[in-house]
């Protein structure tokens, strides 16, 4: 029984590693997770037991499988399909640089709070693009508009309530695809 081998043509296309890894995994793009002590919060009730914040955090993360994640409290952490609980303060300062350190470029921001210190965590996002989803109760705080002011960003709000999920996600699909939303088109 014969096998017959035949030749195709193809002309290999030289392409930078680096610019075919950042097409791939969109390394210079990443959520910033705040996994502060206050995402402890129970934000909901299903079949009588309490949702955390975290909890709604976490199963949204998981519809961005492909992107780089980072977990940030007083501490800064990368983290893949797992996001620790909360705990500590909300060192913005700290993940910005960490950030930066990692060759991000594109931040999209989820958090229920305002920064520790929010002076320095301002000089520390220039340079970055920063794109903020508000995730806590009220009025978007006036430090995350400026933050996203300074960077040329976009900011969302609405709570972490379970059928809020699909549209946050959705908003932030947005901001990743470079389009934007701003407060007189926030999410509710």
């Amino acid at each position: 029984m014969s096998k017959e081998l035949t030749k195709t043509s193809s002309v290999p296309v030289k392409t930078d590693f680096n610019q075919l890894m950042g097409r791939l995994y969109n390394l210079d793009k990443c959520l910033l997770l705040d996994t502060s002590y206050s995402m402890k919060t129970v934000v909901e009730y299903q079949d009588g037991q309490p949702i955390r914040a975290i909890d709604n955090l976490r199963t949204l993360a998981e519809q961005f499988r492909q992107l780089r994640k980072f977990s940030f409290n007083s501490t800064v952490q990368e983290v893949g399909g797992w996001i620790p609980e909360p705990a500590g303060g909300t060192d913005l300062t700290k993940a910005f640089q960490y950030l930066k350190q990692q060759d991000c470029k594109h931040v999209v921001l989820l958090t229920d709070g305002q920064p520790d210190d929010e002076e320095s965590a301002l000089r520390e996002a220039i340079g970055l693009r920063v794109d903020v989803y508000y995730i806590g109760n009220g009025e978007t705080p006036d430090f995350l508009i400026r933050l996203t002011k300074q960077c040329k960003g976009s900011v969302g709000h609405s709570e972490l309530l379970t059928g809020n999920l699909t549209q946050i996600g959705q908003t932030i699909a947005g901001y990743l695809e470079g389009g934007s939303t701003d407060e007189s088109k926030i999410c509710l």
